[in-house]
C-alpha cells in the first residue's frame, strides 16, 4: 500500500476543491494557556498553549467572527475570498492577524515563509551548512517575509541584534519541492526558538 509524502500527495490531488467563496485561517497560540476557537459557521479547535501553528482551515470569506474562551474574548477579521490569514493569540487577550502571502511560485522550488513574533526588532534567518547563508535579513517584529528555496535538508537559526539574540539551530525542516513552509520566531523565557510547520489546509467538505 502507498503510504507517507506519496499518499499525501495523491490525496491532495483528487480531494474535492474548496467553495470559490472560501478564505483560510489557522492559528498560533501564543498566550500561555488552552483556548478553544470558535469559528463562525465552523467548528470548535482547541489549541494548546505554545503550539505551533495549525492547518488552515476553510471559511466563509469576508467578515468572520472568530471567538475564544478564556481572556481572548472575540475579534471580528475581513478575509477577502482565497485568501489566507494567520490569527496569533498574544497574552493579555490580544489577537493579531497576519495575511499571508498565497502566490504561485516556481513549483521545483519549495516555499518558505518566516514570521518574526518575538521580542526581536528586528531578525534574520540564517541556512547553516559549510558557511551561514542569510536567508532573510531585517524582518520587523511582527513582521513576515517570503522567498522561494531549494529543497534541501538544512539546518537554520534565527538572529536578532536588539537584543541580541540567537536560537539554538532548528532540526532541518521537511523542505519539498512545490510546497509550502512556515518558520515562526517566538519568544521562550529569556531567549527565543525557532518552530516550524509545513503549510496545509483542511479537507473540504465532500
Amino acid at each position: 500500500s502507498i503510504s507517507g509524502p506519496v499518499r499525501a500527495d495523491i490525496d491532495s490531488v483528487y480531494a474535492p476543491a474548496p467553495p470559490a467563496d472560501a478564505a483560510f485561517v489557522r492559528f498560533v497560540n501564543l498566550s500561555g494557556a488552552p483556548v478553544e476557537a470558535h469559528l463562525e459557521r465552523g467548528g470548535r479547535l482547541r489549541l494548546d498553549a505554545g503550539k505551533s501553528a495549525g492547518r488552515y482551515e476553510i471559511v466563509p470569506a469576508g467578515r468572520l467572527s472568530l471567538r475564544f474562551t478564556g481572556r481572548n474574548g472575540s475579534r471580528e477579521v475581513s478575509i477577502p475570498v482565497q485568501q489566507y490569514a494567520t490569527c496569533i493569540l498574544r497574552p493579555g487577550g490580544q489577537i493579531q492577524v497576519m495575511m499571508d502571502d498565497a502566490a504561485d511560485f516556481n513549483l521545483l522550488k519549495a516555499r518558505l515563509s518566516f514570521y518574526n513574533l518575538s521580542r526581536c526588532a528586528q531578525a534574520g534567518l540564517l541556512a547553516l551548512g559549510p558557511e551561514e547563508l542569510q536567508v532573510f535579513a531585517g524582518i520587523g517584529r511582527d513582521r513576515q517575509a517570503q522567498r522561494q528555496v531549494n529543497p534541501v535538508r538544512v539546518r537554520f537559526l534565527a538572529r536578532c541584534d536588539a537584543p541580541a539574540l540567537e536560537t539554538p539551530p532548528l532540526p532541518p525542516p521537511a523542505l519539498r519541492a512545490g510546497q509550502r513552509h512556515s518558520l515562526f520566531l517566538i519568544d521562550a523565557g529569556a531567549g527565543i526558538r525557532l518552530i516550524d510547520i509545513a503549510d496545509t489546509t483542511a479537507p473540504a467538505p465532500r
